[in-house]
């Protein structure tokens, strides 16, 4: 069968589109990664919020799009944008991250002294990053930002064909540093974020409070039934996100024995107002989660202590007994821009902020009505002492 051009430039559409197109979800999910061994039979992983799957072999990407939309319980904030031919995206009248705003939007401003050009993921926690060192960027350096919504394996490659001058929010991804840090040399590492990626199982802090020792996976048996739902077969109910989020569930259920069931959800956004209904009426709720989240800003939450994770705990998919690594976040910029960066350089590797911090940004974007400006001008406003070190050279 013959393909005329015009089917090939529709078919070249399609895969920019698909290329450029962002989501708000943990596609594990999280955050806003998973280490371990993933469900029985696959290989040890970290999933970053944006579904790429990591490990310490080859790199592997998922082209499933997740949900846009993060809700509390009747309010949904979607995350849409589309990037223009300069890379500057536009974004809904929600202001999501990178919504097309430039230095200048309504204000004059003194001229700039370059331009920094800044990956944007999908998710809302790395939006809160970009947004307040974007607004420093414009508001107190001068420079202006383009932000630009790529796929994770994009955003590297722009590293080194200059389209991307920083990635502000790192979940690892140890195949693409090899690749470019260490094998191409044309990216380098800038510093922790200051975030801790923490995936695991969590309850309402209410449930915390009222049953002693829940929050130990040695007591989950003893308070399996408060957990149990029509589709888990008698036992306790361990919700999960998503089909396609990988996970050491099943296989810690049953080596460490517990009266469990996996129950896969339908995606973030259910999620999500399944744990605000919990907090809300006091309904009993195990669930897997990832925090930096906005979530944290908004629910109070208590995290299951499973056994601590070693060096080589998950490597056995089958055999897993331990709970998943903390991924210490960081930012990833290119090598020219390093050197030739001058204060942007700077106040990127400068910065730092804690999971609260991100958290309560995110939380104003997703579900405050907040812009994303707005958003990244409340914390800046609220916390100069903070921001005015990254400021200073050294």
């Amino acid at each position: 069968m013959r393909i005329g051009r015009a089917g090939r430039l529709l078919a070249g559409l399609l895969t920019l589109t698909l290329a450029v197109t962002g989501c708000d979800g943990v596609s594990m999910e999280i955050g806003d990664g998973l280490m371990g061994g993933g469900l029985a039979g696959t290989d040890p992983v970290i999933v970053d919020p944006s579904g790429t799957v990591v490990s310490t072999g080859a790199e592997t990407e998922t082209t499933e799009t997740t949900e846009t939309t993060e809700t509390a319980e009747t309010a949904e904030t979607a995350e849409t944008g589309t990037v223009t031919e300069t890379g500057k995206e536009t974004g809904d009248a929600g202001g999501e991250p990178g919504d097309g705003r430039e230095a200048g939007d309504g204000q004059a401003q003194a001229p700039s002294k370059g331009v920094v050009k800044m990956a944007v993921k999908g998710w809302t926690g790395y939006g809160a990053e970009a947004e307040v060192l974007a607004y420093l960027l414009e508001k107190k350096l001068g420079y202006i930002v383009e932000r630009r919504k790529l796929t994770e394996r994009a955003s590297w490659e722009g590293l080194e064909n200059g389209a991307v001058d920083v990635i502000t929010e790192n979940w690892g991804h140890e195949a693409l540093k090899k690749t470019f840090i260490q094998d191409r040399k044309v990216a380098i590492d800038a510093g922790p974020t200051g975030n801790r990626g923490v995936v695991g199982w969590y309850v309402p802090q209410w449930m915390a409070d009222t049953y002693p020792g829940i929050t130990d996976y040695r007591n989950l048996n003893r308070y399996a039934h408060l957990f149990r739902t029509p589709e888990s077969g008698g036992r306790g109910r361990l919700l999960f996100g998503r089909s396609s989020h990988v996970g050491n569930e099943e296989a810690l259920i049953k080596n460490l024995n517990l009266d469990l069931r996996v129950v896969v959800g339908d995606g973030q956004a259910a999620l999500i107002r399944s744990v605000i209904r919990a907090q809300r009426h006091r309904k009993p709720l195990l669930f897997h989660f990832w925090n930096p989240h906005w979530l944290f800003g908004r629910v109070k939450l208590a995290r299951i202590t499973l056994p601590p994770h070693t060096a080589g705990c998950d490597t056995d998919p089958g055999k897993v007994t331990c709970g998943y690594a903390e991924v210490a976040l960081d930012k990833i910029v290119s090598r020219k821009f390093a050197a030739n960066g001058g204060k942007a350089y700077e106040l990127v590797r400068n910065f730092t902020w804690t999971n609260e911090e991100q958290n309560a940004v995110a939380a104003d974007i997703a579900v405050g009505g907040l812009s994303a400006e707005e958003a990244a001008r409340k914390w800046v406003e609220t916390n100069e002492a903070t921001w005015t070190r990254w400021l200073l050279s050294g």
